[in-house]
């Protein structure tokens, strides 16, 4: 992965744990919270360890 690809994987990555910390930290419901960020945990890293396979 070249630099560029790189900074715009970062990008992704920092704007989509903003974008599910948000919501996770408004809820009322501490399950929903957890799942918020479990899943986007699991998400990501799915897609990191796939970009990072190429």
């Amino acid at each position: 992965m070249g630099i560029e690809a790189a900074a715009e994987q970062s990008v992704l990555l920092l704007s989509a744990m903003v974008d599910a910390l948000l919501p996770s930290r408004s809820v009322k419901v501490a399950e929903l919270s957890d799942h918020l960020l479990k899943t986007t945990k699991r998400l990501l890293t799915e897609q990191a360890q796939h970009t990072g396979a190429e």
